[in-house]
């Protein structure tokens, strides 16, 4: 009896170190970095949080990641890679400095789902390199090649045999969304490189754009390509009912559409990003302000919504500008933004990466041509990661970019003009007061009105 009582309370002992033990809430990732002559490899979420990996002199990598199970960014160079992070193993990644993106493959713990992300992003990287080109076609040809990318990346997918039945519905209905976030885009778009102002979808089209709700909470979670579709398709009916003049502005409009959404998660999230995006570029502030804080419930939002409108309430025309202080010059040495002191300085913040900033650079060069000897200086700001400083100094070379080319080597000036996008431009007076905080960009015949106004 007695031996099997101390059996007995052996097991129990066993069972309840067991059950004290925590689930595991860590991965390990592990890498081998050919060719490696510095700079960071970074681990990056959507919200753009990063984590920069422990990597030494060889390129070697072995480091802890505390996050929640699901989809990253790999950033090295200026290149994201997208891959999976599961609970409990290690996962091991070759790639070559010289071509991050072309050379990176994963092993280790379920690699299926980290390799399939990495195909992904290549495909989404090949697309927005050909983003001109895809959305100027018509109808019948868009459709056809977004088709198309749908099924490669079915066929990718198929491929995963390393993942739940859950992760894989999730991922199946994330390329749907992708799809869908593509169509609805495409009128915009369409519109803008075909430079055809009136243009209307047929109505093939239209239906074949539809199919999405604004309810499944798994997928809001889980897919950006779900989130992207849902923030846009509230910004174009937000645009629709300022067109009819149902709302004053696009920001009343998006509170007035946001604040119906019958799920409460996807409509706080929405309210927030609608608000926080586009809060520095709002010119009502006020009203949006206190519209928002009527209706939003998360008190995680509203405090940082509250932070985000004092900020911008420091960015009122004639109020002293947020400075940057020996951001590195491409011209050699540092500058700052009081060596301006005496001039107009007109802002551009940038980065090597923002198709619609590069988009800007030959009406920048031609603007700066305009006003050669004029007492205004014309700064672009680069706000790309340290890893990426090669490729700004290339491009600037290779684009004859003019101007005072500037690399920032800290993230004061963007915050403190709450930079959520780019390209975005600034321009401050000779006493280094704010004249807009959102100036004109160089292709709008509004900036050299501006100028004309200022007498500059």
């Amino acid at each position: 009896m007695k031996k099997l009582n101390a059996i007995l309370i052996a097991v129990l002992t066993v069972l309840a170190m067991a059950c004290k033990q925590k689930p595991v809430d860590y991965a390990i990732i592990t890498g081998e970095v050919q060719n490696y002559s510095g700079g960071d490899v970074k681990v990056v979420s959507d919200d753009r949080s990063e984590i920069v990996l422990k990597i030494d002199s060889t390129g070697s990598i072995n480091d802890t990641l505390r996050l929640a199970e699901g989809q990253y960014y790999l950033v090295m160079d200026g290149a994201y890679l997208g891959f999976y992070v599961f609970h409990g193993g290690t996962l091991h990644f070759t790639a070559d400095a010289n071509d991050f993106l072309n050379t990176i493959h994963f092993t280790g713990h379920l690699p299926g789902m980290s390799n399939y992300l990495l195909a992904k992003t290549k495909l989404n990287d090949a697309e927005r390199k050909e983003g001109k080109k895809l959305f100027s076609l018509d109808e019948d040809a868009f459709l056809e090649k977004t088709k198309s990318k749908m099924a490669v990346l079915k066929a990718e997918l198929e491929k995963v045999t390393d993942i739940s039945d859950s992760l894989r519905s999730l991922e199946d209905r994330a390329i749907k969304m992708g799809y869908l976030h593509a169509l609805n885009f495409y009128p915009e778009y369409y519109s803008y490189f075909n430079k055809i102002e009136d243009y209307e979808p047929s109505e093939r089209f239209k239906s074949e754009a539809s199919g999405f709700d604004y309810n499944d909470t798994n997928l809001f979670k889980y897919s950006r390509e779900y989130r992207s579709l849902l923030v846009g398709d509230l910004r174009f009916k937000s645009k629709d009912l300022v067109k009819t003049g149902e709302a004053s502005s696009e920001g009343v409009a998006a509170l007035t559409i946001a604040k119906d959404i019958e799920n409460e998660l996807i409509r706080e999230e929405l309210l927030f990003i609608s608000i926080k995006r586009g809060f520095s570029r709002l010119e009502n502030k006020d009203e949006i302000y206190s519209s928002y804080m009527e209706i939003a419930k998360d008190e995680g939002h509203r405090k940082e919504i509250s932070e985000v409108y004092n900020q911008i309430s420091m960015l009122d025309k004639g109020k002293p500008s947020p400075k940057f202080y020996d951001y590195e010059n491409y011209a050699g040495g540092t500058t700052s933004l009081d060596d301006f002191k005496g001039k107009y300085v007109y802002i551009d913040v940038w980065a090597t990466w923002c198709g619609p900033c590069k988009a800007e650079i030959p009406h920048l060069k031609k603007i700066e041509e305009k006003y050669h000897g004029r007492n205004i200086a014309f700064v672009s700001i680069s706000i790309d990661d340290e890893s990426a400083k090669q490729t700004w100094r290339n491009m600037i070379a290779e684009k004859e970019m003019g101007g005072v080319q500037l690399f920032a080597t800290d993230q004061k000036f963007k915050d403190g003009y709450v930079i959520s996008g780019i390209p975005r431009f600034i321009l401050i007076d000779p006493e280094g007061n704010i004249v807009e905080k959102n100036a004109p960009r160089p292709s709008d015949e509004r900036l050299v009105k501006l100028f004309e106004q200022l007498k500059i």
